[in-house]
């Protein structure tokens, strides 16, 4: 394989792990919010850092950019507050 081809298969690999992990993060809210499973709040850090890690290319610059604007470090480090996670 050459360093272009794995360049890209990276980049490809990093684009659906972002979108895979986004997903993810979006199910455990809903799980919380209509199906009252708090359980998967604490699931979310974790699933943060495997998004921050696929935003690592650079090929997802801008959505890192985006996502470092508008969701801040706490908010990806400590497990939703399950009283105040549906405020806004």
């Amino acid at each position: 394989m050459s360093r272009d081809q794995h360049d890209a298969f990276r980049a490809s690999y990093a684009v659906a792990g972002a979108q895979r992990n986004t997903r993810i993060l979006g199910v455990f809210g809903r799980l919380f919010l209509r199906d009252n499973k708090p359980s998967y709040l604490s699931l979310m850090p974790r699933v943060w850092r495997h998004l921050e890690n696929d935003l690592q290319v650079p090929h997802l610059k801008e959505l890192r950019m985006w996502f470092d604007g508008h969701v801040s470090e706490e908010q990806r480090r400590i497990a939703p507050n399950p009283q105040t996670f549906a405020t806004p």
